[in-house]
């Protein structure tokens, strides 16, 4: 039995969610090409710097949703979130529990969640934690008692997901299923452990913090007008605000953020995992690029 959760409001609301930060961002930007020194400064560059990560918490929820299904079957229920997995026995599961059987107005109180798309945890007192991996509100939650914790899905008939958990258990399993509860922490923490890889995402993210860190120290210093651009003679074409500088950095650090999340998906296989290398370093090459082009425009100018 294959289910997909109804997605559709989770996935326009995550859009629009996703639509307003990246204006935000872009406006940041615009004002910062445009902008003279003084303390608006500091706004317009925040913008960028806080909105970027909010994008990417966004967008994983929308991968998530994407990807979002359940399959249940006579040997085991099998989830599959994002990066996130789970497949239990189902002698595992010691119940099938609509959400006010457990709690009343059931919903996430810690994780980064928005209706349509709950994903998180709460801990009920008495019950245990319950996770949520779910599109709908409480009403339409299914709630599996797994041990001490409970998963809360949203499959798209409920009562027909209940009956068809009783008829599995009925029939009976044919083949063993190992408990597996896989959550993108694990993998996070296998990288932190790399050696290699924690070093490339430290020395890379460190590259543009110094980088921009420069240029706001010398900013105050420069001219009304520095070069931004050369043409093909190497010959400056372009003069702009030192402002705009501040762009370099930013454009570095969407770099890092981009190659880090795009290296973890191919971390994941080991098939595939010399490419996060690859993009990680990656990383440490554009930092040190773009510091090579703020000291050639620099000492143009």
């Amino acid at each position: 039995m294959n289910l997909l959760p109804d997605r559709r409001r989770g996935l326009v609301l995550g859009l629009s969610f996703l639509a307003a930060v990246i204006l935000v961002a872009v406006t940041g930007l615009v004002q910062l090409s445009r902008s003279d020194i003084s303390a608006l400064l500091i706004v317009w560059v925040g913008l960028p710097v806080i909105m970027a990560p909010i994008a990417v918490f966004i967008v994983y929820r929308l991968y998530g949703l994407m990807t979002a299904s359940y399959r249940l079957d006579r040997d085991g229920f099998y989830l599959e979130w994002g990066l996130a997995r789970e497949q239990v026995p189902i002698a595992a599961i010691a119940g099938v529990y609509r959400a006010d059987e457990v709690a009343r107005h059931l919903s996430p109180n810690v994780g980064f969640w928005w209706p349509g798309c709950m994903v998180g945890r709460r801990e009920v007192a008495g019950k245990g934690t319950v996770e949520f991996f779910a599109t709908s509100d409480a009403e339409g939650l299914v709630l599996l008692r797994i041990a001490d914790r409970f998963l809360a899905i949203s499959p798209p008939d409920p009562d027909a997901f209940n009956q068809a958990f009783i008829d599995a258990t009925r029939m009976g399993s044919l083949a063993n299923v190992d408990l597996l509860s896989f959550r993108p922490a694990f993998l996070t923490g296998r990288i932190l452990e790399d050696r290699v890889a924690a070093g490339s995402l430290v020395v890379g993210l460190i590259t543009t913090f110094l980088l921009m860190g420069y240029l706001a120290f010398r900013i105050p210093n420069l001219p009304a007008e520095v070069p931004f651009g050369f043409a093909s003679d190497g010959t400056v074409n372009s003069m702009a605000p030192p402002t705009r500088l501040l762009l370099i950095p930013l454009i570095s650090g969407l770099s890092w953020i981009g190659n880090t999340l795009a290296g973890i998906l191919f971390y994941r296989s080991d098939e595939t995992r010399v490419m996060a290398y690859i993009l990680w370093s990656a990383s440490i090459l554009i930092g040190v690029l773009f510091w090579g082009a703020v000291i050639q425009l620099l000492s143009t100018g």
